[in-house]
């Protein structure tokens, strides 16, 4: 699949076409740069949720720093796809992303909350 096939592919996931998301969550781990790059090129919070949950949903463990990183998104919907992403793929990795991320929660009760239910979660 090349980036023009995701590109489209990632619009129709943006309109709601289920059929689209089940295509790019089962395509091969190699569009994950594009989607990652997708996510990036996007301001609407809706269609950086819809396409964090596709790249989670491929449960590759290289997507941990990307998910790490979604946490900081000033939009819940998105945040929140990367915390049940994190969730999703589990292990070390994912338990120490959110442990960093809730120790510099200090005045951030809510997500410190999630993180702290999501370490919890999380099968090591």
């Amino acid at each position: 699949m090349n980036f023009s096939d995701v590109e489209q592919l990632v619009h129709a996931l943006c309109d709601g076409n289920d059929n689209a998301f089940h295509t790019l969550i089962e395509a091969e781990p190699e569009i994950l740069p594009m989607l990652i790059q997708q996510f990036t090129a996007s301001s609407d919070r809706a269609d950086r949720s819809k396409i964090i949950e596709v790249i989670w949903q491929h449960r590759i463990k290289a997507t941990i720093p990307f998910l790490a990183s979604a946490l900081h998104d000033p939009h819940p919907e998105v945040w929140k796809q990367a915390l049940d992403g994190l969730v999703a793929i589990g292990g070390v990795e994912s338990h120490n992303a959110l442990a960093v991320f809730r120790s510099n929660l200090l005045n951030d009760t809510e997500r410190r909350s999630w993180a702290e239910e999501a370490i919890g979660q999380i099968s090591l």
